[in-house]
């Protein structure tokens, strides 16, 4: 099991059949929200609570290939990462040696989460345009659907049969991330697509 740590940055690996769980990537740099990123909302709208403090969030979308070769990790402000899950798990490899085996795969827009499909599609919802973009094993990202209902897209899920759900739990308009004001409106709602063949 895989499991991003979003407080200081890090990735915990629980071995499910010695029940030993590591640490790899503590607070290490590439998993820290970089300095000089923002966090926004819809249009671009930077998000910070009333005193001006902006969210920082760090390592937080995680998403492994279907032949569990790679994991896939970013900050809600990107940049979009991988690295060998092999790697993670080689306790002769230190953080140092880890993080020289980080690989940039993407700039992105401000993301709520992602999905990944079994041919190595990544689907990312970008809470900038309310849209759900995929990013293609060979680097083109792409909308597939963008809905203003869509407010601030967040953990994905894709189904055995096809369709993509999207929470939409507005969390752009809580105060903390909208000068102070908590300008949400129930009800809150999960919207579904069915995603390409």
């Amino acid at each position: 099991i895989y499991v991003t740590d979003s407080g200081l940055g890090g990735i915990i690996i629980h071995d499910l059949a010695s029940g030993k769980t590591v640490r790899r990537l503590s607070a290490s740099t590439l998993l820290r929200k970089p300095e000089n990123a923002i966090q926004r909302g819809f249009k671009g709208r930077v998000l910070q609570d009333a005193s001006g403090k902006k969210p920082a969030v760090h390592s937080d979308v995680i998403e492994v290939t279907a032949d569990g070769e790679w994991l896939y990790y970013a900050t809600p402000t990107g940049p979009l990462y991988r690295i060998r899950t092999a790697l993670l798990r080689d306790a002769a490899l230190n953080d140092a040696m880890l993080e020289k085996q980080l690989e940039k795969v993407a700039d992105i827009p401000s993301i709520g989460g992602s999905a990944i499909d079994a041919t190595g599609n990544l689907y990312l919802s970008n809470v900038e345009k309310r849209s759900i973009d995929r990013l293609t094993p060979e680097g083109v990202r792409e909308t597939l659907i963008q809905d203003d209902r869509l407010i601030t897209p967040d953990a994905l899920v894709i189904d055995e049969s096809g369709w993509m759900y999207i929470p939409a739990p507005q969390i752009e308009a809580i105060s903390t991330n909208n000068n102070g004001k908590d300008e949400t409106r129930a009800p809150w709602y999960i919207y579904r697509f069915r995603l390409p063949e």
